[in-house]
């Protein structure tokens, strides 16, 4: 109650003496804190840099800090006292406040931090908008005409140098090599909060301002010395006083953004504050007000400085160097402002820019914006040739991100090699997640395995060695996926266990590592144990671990609240936590009904004949809750719940095995094979092929069980299929058609051995791998569209039409309409190809080239008639003229000439004849099949439309039909008079 009377009276003349006070003890020792001695009558040791110095691990914590601060401002800034020499009120400060709400608050700021953080950005700006000791010199333009009414003070009072140095003691760049010289991130949100506030206010006020003039470049009518007047219709109309529009000053030298942070601080040690802080859009924002005000170019600095040099007009260099406090005072000039600001130091444009592409980089990193960081490595690696010693570039290619696994472990596996340390902890733990990406669990376990050590682990930081506690926990448990232990196959545990023994425990040193620093295990460490726990049937330590998790992941999501990153990690904070619930249910609630919650469907063992899997191979994704298109990170939060719910089987395999009314064998394979098909959708390969290589493990152990032949080999073609999926999705395109064409010819002696209809499953699984190889064959173009129709989709889409008249289930009318919609969008895309085809220049010069030929072909034809008639009169005239004498025998010789030339004649137009007729007889045949194709494609596409859209219900899992309905519309009221 006492606190808050100064609040209740604050409207009445309560004199300052009444409000209530911190003690002298407090102060002095606030005074020694900062370095001063309190019998000295001077009041501004508030701004001392030890008091402002608020490091993230160091004695003093964030409410310590926050209240030293508030009170030491309010009793410098906002009290008066009185001289020992003369009695009279000193002023004795030179930074005052004139506030009379603040001095009321010092004795609710000592005993409530959330308060003092709440009136800390208010107590800035009073300070700096009542210190009028200097103003800033006019400078008579338009820009320092509106500075006036939107600045924040002036740029050189004593307020402002004063707090641009504390601030920027407690924005400084922190030190790499020592963590705990890091600003506490709570201060530097605060900090960061109460500059975005200057900012917002700036910025206000120079939008509202009124001493805007418009720029007279851009007036009508101007008329421009340099340009010939065309005299057109549009030409400028000629103006008296032209003076008005054509004596324009030259454009002023850019003098950086007209609003800021008020503060002379340097742009990037805020970028990088905020950054720290995990202020993300922070830091991009006054990363680029930096780049626009130290490097100028409009936004396009980075563009000029990585540029070749050819366009001389965007590498001129900025004539103006400034800050991002608004004010728009160049930095390299020499005057009394810069040597008071001695924060603000000038550098090359070219390190600047790469020292801030730095921030940027990690920025975009953290905002998983991809596109814009490969971009930004563009630009960073063209500026590293224009250093003046290109061999020491502050660009390091062995940073660049990369989306490819490979790439990425190159580039760290170049790091640690170049690396002046012997051991480098974070960037191993890298590389390991790295090699697990690539489906490398083994080798990536032995490679944890070397850090086992005591003097490596020494050597290294304590996030280093917590992660690496937390991945070796990780991994035990994951190892528990290939522990046959849990499936009762006994011939197999020894010399599993025996080569795994070593790695399903934490090193005595890794699990230590923790405990020095933490009150309670990791988030993967309490798993493990809740494991292990379970295993013994020890409920109460299961339970209590669990507790643990749940601890350790409350406590991770508690310091991200209230930063720019947490919206990224709350799917993973809801999944784990839901994954936590499910593990409560395990020991109350029966495998059944966690079954039927994970949307398994249970068989009973006395009900089962056979291992098989499910047979609907494209809708088999969609069954598995919470499996969408998401990215790589999202993926990962989706594994990581499958991978628990799959021990969770194996557990239950080991507990329940005995039941009968329970079949955990069936149940495992059911989920292997959702998430192998899930990956697979998401082009996440490694995975499936992990989850593969584990479902053909245990498909090997339920075949021991099993007699039935067929039920086998139907399963190992459902596998073969899958596989096949994996290859393609490497980009193995030519082996999995081939793995494809080699399951079909199985499939088609397996049901040739049978009667038709009697063998459903090999009937499916043929109609599949047909849909399948025609669809790869045609996108990768390895056939002829003949072949593909002919062989693979038509028969794939009548056998599936087959299927679903003999046995009409949902899963066979999705497979139907499918197919059907392949085989349609497959002929009408041929149909529109031929159709252009025939619309085209080339068939129709083709076709007047073929009537040309056909006219040459009937003259060549007659002419072939003369030559014969002319050959056959010249043998009978040669004929007649033999029998005589004399003068008659020379005649002779001239028909026999005679002959042999028209012989000749004769031959070589017989030759052309025949040339041309095959010529035209192949126009002829390759057009009429075309023409008559166009129709024929065009029917079987409407047919095959129509015969998918009437097999396809709308709670069908079939996708959007919508695109197959226009496009089925489109085709019949485009052709409805050609058919």
């Amino acid at each position: 109650k006492r606190l808050l009377s100064p609040f209740v009276s604050l409207g009445s003349k309560t004199s300052r003496t009444q409000t209530p006070q911190v003690s002298t003890r407090y102060l002095n020792d606030l005074m020694s804190v900062a370095g001063h001695n309190p019998k000295k009558e001077t009041n501004d040791w508030c701004w001392n840099e030890d008091l402002w110095t608020c490091i993230e691990r160091g004695k003093v914590s964030f409410d310590d800090w926050i209240k030293n601060v508030v009170v030491s401002m309010i009793h410098c800034c906002y009290t008066e006292i009185k001289s020992q020499n003369d009695g009279e009120i000193s002023r004795a400060s030179y930074v005052r406040g004139e506030g009379e709400f603040f001095p009321r608050c010092i004795g609710m700021c000592a005993r409530v931090p959330e308060f003092a953080s709440t009136i800390f950005p208010g107590i800035i700006y009073d300070l700096l908008a009542t210190d009028n000791s200097s103003a800033t010199p006019n400078q008579s333009s338009v820009r320092d005409s509106i500075l006036e009414e939107t600045a924040v003070g002036s740029a050189n009072n004593i307020a402002n140098q004063t707090l641009s140095r504390c601030f920027s003691c407690l924005l400084g760049t922190p030190s790499p090599e020592r963590t705990d010289s890091f600003t506490n991130p709570k201060a530097l949100s605060l900090a960061i909060d109460t500059l975005d506030l200057l900012r917002r206010v700036t910025q206000h006020r120079f939008l509202k301002s009124t001493g805007h003039v418009r720029n007279k470049s851009t007036l009508p009518n101007r008329t421009y010395p340099d340009r010939q007047n065309s005299g057109g219709r549009n030409s400028p109309k000629s103006v008296k006083d032209t003076s008005q529009y054509n004596s324009v000053e030259s454009a002023p030298p850019w003098r950086g953004v007209p609003y800021g942070v008020v503060m002379f601080l340097n742009g990037v040690d805020l970028s990088f504050a905020c950054l720290h802080a995990k202020r993300f859009a922070s830091s991009l924002y006054f990363s680029d007000m930096f780049v626009d005000n130290w490097l100028g170019g409009a936004g396009g600095a980075f563009e000029r400085l990585s540029s070749d040099g050819t366009d001389h007009a965007n590498n001129e260099r900025p004539s103006y160097h400034c800050d991002i406090s608004g004010f728009g005072i160049d930095t390299d000039a020499d005057n009394e402002l810069n040597s008071a600001h001695p924060q603000i130091t000038t550098s090359d444009d070219l390190k600047s820019a790469i020292a801030i592409q730095q921030v940027i980089k990690q920025s975009l990193l953290h905002l998983h914006d991809y596109d814009s960081l490969r971009a930004l490595e563009d630009q960073s690696a063209a500026m590293c040739f224009k250093q003046k010693d290109p061999n020491r570039s502050d660009f390091d290619p062995l940073d660049r991100v990369t989306s490819d696994t490979i790439e990425r472990l190159r580039n760290i596996d170049g790091k640690l090699l170049l690396s002046s340390e012997s051991f480098n902890l974070s960037d191993s733990l890298k590389a390991a997640d790295c090699l697990q990406e690539l489906g490398l669990c083994h080798v990536s376990r032995h490679y944890l395995a070397a850090f086992d050590s005591d003097h490596l682990l020494s050597n290294s930081s304590e996030k280093s060695r917590n992660e690496l506690k937390e991945k070796w926990s990780q991994d035990c448990w994951r190892m528990m996926n290939w522990d046959d232990s849990l499936l009762g196959n006994h011939t197999s545990t020894q010399t599993q266990s025996s080569s795994q023994v070593a790695f399903l425990s934490i090193p005595n040193n890794v699990r230590d590592v923790g405990r020095v620093f933490t009150s309670f295990p990791g988030f993967h460490e309490s798993l493990n144990a809740a494991f292990r726990s379970i295993l013994r049937d020890d409920a109460e330590n299961y339970c209590h671990h669990l507790l643990q998790a749940r601890r350790s992941l409350i406590l991770k999501m508690s310091k991200e609240i209230g930063t720019e990153s947490i919206l990224s990690g709350i799917p993973d904070f809801v999944s784990k936590m839901q994954v936590l619930n499910d593990l409560d249910d395990v020991l109350e609630e029966s495998p059944v009904t966690i079954l039927q919650r994970w949307g398994l469907q249970n068989i009973k063992q006395s009900d089962q004949t056979e291992y098989s899997l499910p047979v609907d191979l494209n809708q088999i994704g969609s069954k598995v809750p919470g499996w969408t298109n998401q990215d790589r990170s999202s993926f990962d939060t989706q594994e990581f719940v499958m991978a628990i719910r799959e021990v969770v089987l194996r557990i239950f395999f080991k507990m329940h095995n005995a039941d009968g009314d329970f079949n955990p064998k069936s149940a495992l394979v059911t989920h292997l094979w959702n998430c192998c098909s899930s990956a697979q959708q998401q082009g996440q390969t490694e995975v499936a092929d992990s989850c593969l290589k584990r479902l053909r493990h245990i498909l090997g152990l339920c075949s021991n069980n099993s007699q039935d032949t067929n039920a086998r080999v139907m399963t190992s073609m459902q596998v073969h299929l899958e596989e096949s999926n994996v290859m393609k999705n490497r980009g193995d395109f030519t082996s999995a058609i081939r793995t494809v064409k080699l399951i079909i010819g199985r499939l088609e002696g397996i049901r040739s051995e049978h009667a038709p209809g009697s063998n459903d499953c090999a009937e499916i699984l043929l109609s599949q791998a047909l849909l399948k190889c025609g669809l790869w064959m045609t996108r990768y173009k390895t056939e002829s569209a003949k072949t593909i129709l002919s062989n693979f989709l038509r028969p794939a889409s009548e056998m599936t039409r087959k299927i679903l008249e003999h046995n009409y289930t949902s899963e066979n009318a999705i497979n139907a309409s499918v197919a059907n919609f392949a085989l349609a969008e497959f002929v009408a895309n041929h149909y529109d190809s031929v159709e252009a085809r025939i619309k085209s220049h080339e068939w129709k010069v083709a076709g007047i080239a073929a009537g040309e030929r056909r006219e040459e072909l009937n003259k060549c034809t007659e002419l072939y008639r003369e030559a014969r008639k002319k050959a056959i009169e010249a043998e009978s005239a040669l004929k007649s003229k033999r029998n005589g004498k004399g003068k008659q025998r020379k005649s002779v010789d001239n028909l026999a000439e005679i002959l042999e030339t028209r012989k000749k004649e004769f031959h070589d137009i017989h030759i052309h004849l025949r040339t041309l007729e095959r010529e035209v007889d192949m126009d002829t045949k390759e057009r009429s099949a075309v023409e008559r194709s166009i129709s024929q494609f065009l029917i079987l596409a409407i047919e095959s439309y129509g015969a998918a859209l009437s097999i396809c219900n709308a709670g069908d899992q079939v996708g959007d039909i919508s695109k197959h309905v226009f496009r089925m519309i489109s085709l019949w009221f485009s052709n409805c008079l050609k058919i």
